[in-house]
């Protein structure tokens, strides 16, 4: 059976701190699994456990700091748009990318689809 999902040796960890004092804090360490295609799962785990930290790297929104992660066996932080416009994802809460303006948000997320239509995000009553 094909693999959708699978991880091999993923860690994450975040910069925490502050007034000049920062430690790395681990939120993922040495995730090891596969998950084959038509499978169900669920994702279970308490507050903090770094369950959206997981989906995140796994959807290529967060580069892990070491190991490896890959939907449809591509890596999750290359994937093309083919496999990226595959998958859903529906957050808890929207965060927005700070540094993008609504423009390279707009670039940015379109990148995931192959059929997007620029010329009609870009009409003005749109915008």
């Amino acid at each position: 059976m094909t693999e959708f999902v699978a991880t091999q040796n993923l860690s994450k960890s975040f910069r925490s701190g502050f007034w000049g004092s920062s430690t790395n804090t681990p939120m993922l360490t040495d995730v090891n699994f596969t998950v084959q295609a038509g499978a169900i799962v669920g994702l279970l785990g308490r507050n903090g456990a770094g369950k959206t930290t997981l989906l995140r790297c796994l959807l290529g929104l967060l580069k892990p700091d070491a190991g490896t992660c890959s939907l449809f066996g591509e890596p999750s932080w290359n994937a093309t748009p083919a496999v990226r416009q595959r998958i859903g994802f529906v957050p808890q809460r929207l965060d927005a990318y700070l540094w993008m303006t609504l423009d390279d948000m707009i670039d940015f997320f379109g990148g995931f689809y192959t059929n997007w239509d620029s010329t009609y995000v870009n009409q003005p009553w749109i915008q």
